[in-house]
């Protein structure tokens, strides 16, 4: 007999997407958008909130007052605020990478963004790599199986005991 699983409520509830905030490893922000004398002319993006992986990756608080152009002008060159408006006025699902080195941040970024009504929403792991960099993996020699498991070398160790080839991340 098989068992007998409880019917998924309807909607998550609010307590239940703000645990998923709190634990997710994704950082994840939700701005409101600013308008210009036009109002179908999108100029700014006010914060909403971060949730804690977005705030340790972008070094900002759960509510920040300034919007994000006033914090990140640097984004107008990078592509990312031409990224965020056309998303927001296209109302679809956009991803958009880029290596973000300005305005006190050093992110190669991956960012995933949607508008949900008049909100956005952006989300993006809070370790990123840049293509140039893989994320790093064992070596073949580390994950051969014949060979018994290596101890794993001290926290300043900068390379792999298997191998010193590859750099530990």
């Amino acid at each position: 007999m098989l068992p007998v699983v409880a019917p998924a409520p309807a909607a998550a509830s609010d307590g239940l997407l703000q645990t998923l905030l709190n634990v997710a490893l994704t950082g994840i922000i939700l701005y409101r958008p600013v308008f210009g004398g036009d109002p179908a002319h999108l100029v700014d993006l006010a914060y909403v909130q971060l949730n804690p992986a977005a705030q340790r990756m972008v070094r900002l608080p759960e509510c920040p007052t300034g919007t994000f152009l006033a914090l990140y002008p640097s984004a107008v060159d990078t592509g990312i605020f031409a990224f965020y408006r056309d998303t927001f006025e296209s109302g679809t699902a956009g991803r958009y990478d880029v290596n973000y080195q300005h305005d006190g941040l050093d992110n190669y970024l991956h960012l995933a963004a949607q508008r949900h009504g008049e909100l956005f929403v952006v989300a993006s792991p809070t370790r990123s790599t840049s293509p140039a960099r893989p994320p790093s993996r064992p070596c073949a020699k580390a994950r051969s199986p014949s060979r018994p498991p290596t101890p794993r070398p001290p926290a300043n160790a900068s390379s792999c005991t298997a191998c010193s080839s590859r750099p530990r991340p």
